[in-house]
């Protein structure tokens, strides 16, 4: 199965129809995340998921050995390498019990998982239960020649472009923990998994929100640096193969009213076969996005030639 097969239309109940013009928000801390640390998880290999969306290149990989110490570089050389003192933090970070991994844990395992070196899984590409494919990684074996995949190379050799996220020791249904898309794309402008404490965007909520006609809002395009060209051609691929025939988007600011700052789909229900599929691909918007972010659908009309295509 591949990326932009996950939401496969189906016959259900009617969906909406046309209202008043109002928005329907919808937060990215509302989208489906099953993996979670600590958290198990049934993950299916799938080549025909690699073979869908983009394989890997050859290349991103170095080959080099690894010794008892995985704290020297044992002979480590060239472009493509991590950090081996890296590697043996997450390493001890992932022998401490599940139970005791508390925020201290996630900060310290946050700070050094992007620089590490890795080895990646057969397939290098698997499902996860969201439906999204993930490039698998494992710490590496002792004593082994290993090739060397570092995250933080990844990011602009193959993973933003094909629109994978990364799963680290998927094992027995279970995995060590999971980087979404949107995970990997605020580490690529910002270099850090840190969320800011600063950023405008508004708060999430439990349920959704209706932005009235008359609200007053600043209205603009997202920046390369909250939106990246790559994202965009992700996000509009995967809208398209829901239905989506011109993807657009658009950026709201609300800071004068204390709701901060959303992006805006062209979505609405009623252009979706039901409003269940629209609510699934809403949804699955948030994996593409960092988790701070919240995004609105809403009509073209509504802001009219303010929408810019994806």
């Amino acid at each position: 199965m591949g990326l932009f097969d996950i939401f496969r239309k189906k016959k259900a109940l009617e969906g909406g129809s046309p209202g008043d013009g109002s928005l329907e928000e919808v937060h990215s801390d509302d989208a489906p995340r099953e993996i979670t640390v600590g958290r198990p998880a049934d993950f299916e290999r799938s080549p025909s998921a690699e073979a869908a969306v983009g394989s890997p290149p050859d290349r991103v990989g170095d080959e080099v050995e690894q010794g008892n110490e995985p704290g020297t570089d044992h002979g480590q050389s060239g472009g493509y390498l991590g950090n081996l003192e890296h590697t043996a933090v997450i390493d001890a970070l992932l022998r401490v019990p599940r139970a005791e991994r508390g925020e201290e844990w996630i900060v310290n395992f946050l700070s050094h998982v992007a620089t590490a070196s890795f080895r990646c899984g057969d397939p290098q590409i698997i499902q996860g239960p969201d439906g999204f494919p993930y490039f698998q990684i494992f710490l590496p074996e002792a004593n082994k020649a290993f090739q060397c995949y570092v995250i933080e190379h990844m990011l602009d050799d193959f993973l933003l472009e094909n629109g994978f996220g990364v799963a680290l020791e998927p094992k027995e249904g279970q995995v060590e923990w999971v980087l979404t898309y949107g995970d990997l794309l605020h580490y690529a402008v910002h270099r850090t998994f840190a969320i800011p404490n600063d950023h405008l965007f508004g708060k999430s909520g439990e349920t959704d929100e209706i932005i009235e006609r008359d609200e007053e809002v600043l209205v603009g395009a997202p920046s390369e640096e909250i939106l990246p060209k790559r994202a965009r051609m992700v996000i509009k691929s995967f809208l398209q193969a829901q239905g989506v025939k011109e993807p657009k988007v658009c950026l709201i600011d609300r800071s004068a009213a204390g709701k901060g700052q959303d992006l805006v789909f062209n979505l609405v229900p009623w252009e979706f076969e039901n409003h269940a599929h629209y609510r699934a691909v809403m949804q699955a918007l948030g994996w593409f996005l960092p988790g701070y972010y919240s995004y609105i659908g809403a009509q073209e009309k509504t802001f009219q030639d303010l929408f810019l295509p994806l």
